[in-house]
C-alpha cells in the first residue's frame, strides 16, 4: 500500500474532525457574570423581613449581553437553613418588561438601584428560626446563544444570618438615615445671651423693612402731621 493510501485510510478511520463550539470573540457569556450579595443585618425576629442588596459583576474583559429585568429575575437565590434547602412560600415579584443591555468589562452593576430589596420579592417569608445561609445564581441570557445559559451553578458569595423568636432589631428595608448629635443644653446665661441677640436681630430687622416702606427718612424723630 502506498503512502498516499495509508493517509487516506488513517483519515476514514479517524472520521470527521471534532468542531469545538466558541462563543463570538470579543464577547463574553452569561457565566461571565457573578453576584454580590450583602445582608443588611447579622440578626432578624420570626415576622421581620430580611433586606439584600445585591450587584451583578462582570469578571470576564469581554462584553456581556443581558436581558435586563427585576432583581428576583436576575438572579435566583439559594437559601438553606442549618444545612436544609428552604422553598420559596409567597408569591414573588415578578418583572413587567424587560431590554437588551451590555455589561462593560469587568463592570459591577447594582440591582433595584442599589437598595435594599426585600427577600419577599424572591418569594420567601422566613418563620422558622436558625441559621440562614443564601447564595445566588445570576439568570443571564447573553442574547446570541440559548446554550450559554447557566442557571444551576452558584457564582456569587456567600452571606447569612440568625432568625430568632425575639428581637429588638429594626428590620425595615427602609433606605439608611445617618443619626444627627443631639444638641447640647444651654446654661442659664447662654440661653439669656441667645435671646438678647435675637430680640435685637429682630428689632433692626423691623426698622430696616419699615425704611424700606416709607424712604430714607428718619421717620422716628419725624412728627410732622400732613
Amino acid at each position: 500500500m502506498s503512502l498516499a493510501s495509508r493517509g487516506v485510510l488513517l483519515l476514514v478511520l479517524a472520521g470527521p474532525p471534532t468542531v469545538v463550539a466558541q462563543h463570538p470573540p470579543g464577547r463574553g457569556t452569561g457565566t461571565d457574570i457573578h453576584a454580590l450579595i450583602e445582608v443588611r443585618q447579622a440578626r432578624y425576629a420570626v415576622g421581620d423581613t430580611a433586606c439584600l442588596r445585591i450587584s451583578l459583576v462582570n469578571t470576564s474583559d469581554h462584553r456581556v449581553a443581558a436581558e435586563e429585568m427585576g432583581p428576583a429575575d436576575m438572579v435566583h437565590l439559594v437559601i438553606k437553613r442549618d444545612g436544609r434547602l428552604v422553598q420559596p412560600n409567597v408569591s414573588p415579584a415578578g418583572s413587567a418588561s424587560s431590554s437588551t443591555n451590555h455589561f462593560a468589562p469587568r463592570e459591577t452593576r447594582p440591582l433595584g438601584r442599589g437598595g435594599w430589596i426585600p427577600i419577599t420579592k424572591w418569594g420567601y417569608r422566613l418563620e422558622e428560626p436558625g441559621e440562614y445561609r443564601i447564595e445566588g445564581i445570576p439568570q443571564i441570557f447573553s442574547g446570541w446563544a440559548i446554550k450559554d445559559m447557566d442557571t444551576t451553578t452558584i457564582r456569587s458569595n456567600q452571606v447569612g444570618f440568625t432568625l430568632v423568636r425575639d428581637s429588638s432589631a429594626d428590620a425595615s428595608c427602609a433606605p439608611e438615615v445617618e443619626e444627627r448629635p443631639k444638641a447640647r443644653k444651654l446654661t442659664p446665661a447662654e440661653e439669656k445671651a441667645r435671646t438678647d441677640s435675637l430680640q435685637k436681630a429682630s428689632v433692626h430687622k423691623m426698622r430696616g423693612l419699615v425704611d424700606s416702606l416709607v424712604g430714607t427718612k428718619d421717620w422716628r424723630r419725624d412728627t410732622t402731621i400732613k
